[in-house]
């Protein structure tokens, strides 16, 4: 797989009528989406609607697909999780999943060596392996996100001792180790407070700047937090996508209020 790291295009990602069913229950029908290099873009709609189903197709969890989902010229259908985070996807799940066992400062670590998708023990394994050789440079980058995340004084810490929210910021912060440069957030906010919804903008903001080129989609039912970062949203609703406009004008939107909020 060494053309989907060496020969990439910057040119985002791009669905095309993409399907997905199980059986004879259609999820997904003829979306269509386009993410561009340097955008934070959001993905809302009601309960059901086929929003995290998206996110699966794209990152190789669901295979029954037809369309094309193309990064940087590259079609990810076919791949295998772990590929298509190689390629450079990220994804923060709505359940996080980092490895509870390990120390928060591990958990860092070991996202410098394999992509997140593979199991903890064969991750450890190469991690262990791997660690004496580089612990300088692994430390002072380790150190550097901890800061900035505010979990520093945690480092030594089981990820599992960590509050949601703290767990949550590690999960990205674990991303952007891996030079992730498409980072796909399942509903970020959830379970955040006011303090760490705060910190989330601000590694969002961080992320943004580090690499110009980064494309972030965002699932979320916070409007506000989806008017601070997504200047563009796209509404999906019965596993299709049905508009698409700057966040303010889709947010105003009559019909959508009432099929999303409720009023």
């Amino acid at each position: 797989m060494g053309g989907v790291s060496n020969k990439m295009k910057n040119c985002g990602i791009v669905i095309k009528n993409m399907n997905v069913s199980i059986g004879n229950f259609q999820l997904l029908t003829d979306v269509n989406a386009t993410f561009k290099p340097g955008t934070a873009t959001a993905l809302i709609g009601p309960n059901g609607a086929g929003k995290t189903t998206f996110f699966n197709a794209m990152t190789g969890f669901v295979h029954n697909i037809s369309g094309t989902v193309l990064y940087n010229d590259i079609n990810l259908k076919h791949l295998s999780t772990s590929t298509i985070a190689r390629a450079g996807v990220g994804r923060l799940f709505q359940d996080v999943r980092v490895f509870g066992q390990m120390s928060v400062a591990d958990n860092l670590a070991v996202a410098q060596h394999k992509p997140y998708q593979e199991t903890v023990s064969y991750s450890f394994m190469r991690f262990v392996a791997q660690k004496k050789g580089t612990q300088k440079s692994q430390n002072d980058t380790i150190d550097y996100w901890l800061n900035e995340i505010g979990l520093y004084r945690y480092k030594d810490k089981k990820a599992s001792d960590l509050s949601f929210g703290q767990q949550k910021l590690l999960g990205i912060v674990r991303l952007l180790i891996m030079q992730s440069q498409v980072l796909l957030l399942d509903e970020p906010t959830a379970g955040l407070n006011v303090t760490m919804r705060s910190k989330l903008l601000n590694l969002i903001d961080t992320a943004m700047d580090e690499s110009h080129s980064r494309i972030i989609v965002v699932i979320e039912h916070d409007m506000n937090f989806i008017r601070d970062i997504c200047p563009w949203t796209y509404f999906m609703q019965n596993g299709t996508i049905t508009h698409y406009d700057k966040t303010d004008t889709i947010l105003k939107e009559r019909e959508i209020r009432k099929k999303y909020i409720g009023y």
